[in-house]
């Protein structure tokens, strides 16, 4: 009679367990980088106890240009009005009249439009009605320059802000009566100071 072989099956348990292990394994070793990485993030965005934070810049003057933020730093300093130097000798109105030239040649510049506006000519006609109020201070005329001066500088404004400030500048600078003493209108002049400043400081940052 022949024998009948039985073969004896390998037994598939032990290797389920096996792979389930690996797979075990395999998981906690993934989960335990991703935990140390999220860890290392938030140790680096921590601000050390005493480190010095840099200032945040907040001035926006220091966008305008130079002679831009000069002069409206000057406008907006009332000490240099209040301190009598918008006297008999016109310090006050000679200094923002050639602050005002420095100021339209460097927007005329920014715009590209020194050529057309003739702006180096623009700039000494501000700086000769600066000199003129201060040569003699027993003239009479000194609002006349002022006048016209101003009138110069908001027609230079309206051809760089292609005619929206027209009206409102000239019409301070017409306020100053050529026939009256400008120290009896000093506040006319401040306030054409005052808005002129204004208006460049807002073409500057256009």
């Amino acid at each position: 009679m022949a024998e009948i072989k039985i073969e004896k099956k390998t037994p598939i348990i032990p290797w389920l367990l096996g792979l389930l292990l690996l797979l075990l394994i395999g998981a906690g070793i993934y989960f335990g980088f991703q935990i140390n990485e999220t860890e290392t993030e938030v140790v680096a965005n921590e601000v050390p106890e005493n480190e010095i934070l840099p200032e945040e810049n907040t001035t926006e003057t220091t966008t305008l240009p130079a002679e831009v933020n000069t002069f409206v730093m000057f406008a907006n300093e009332e000490n240099d009005y209040t301190d009598a130097q918008m006297d008999i000798h016109h310090e006050y109105t000679a200094n923002a009249l050639r602050h005002m030239g420095d100021a339209l040649e460097a927007l005329a510049n920014k715009k590209g439009m020194a050529d057309q506006m003739n702006v180096e000519n623009l700039h000494k006609n501000l700086d000769t009605a600066a000199d003129e109020i201060q040569k003699n201070w027993k003239e009479t005329d000194h609002a006349d320059h002022i006048r016209n001066a101003f009138l110069q500088v908001s027609g230079a404004l309206n051809q760089l802000t292609d005619g929206s400030t027209n009206e409102s500048l000239k019409k301070e600078a017409k306020d100053i009566d050529p026939n009256t003493l400008t120290l009896e209108q000093k506040a006319d002049v401040k306030d054409f100071i005052d808005k002129a400043a204004s208006v460049m400081k807002k073409i500057a940052m256009e």
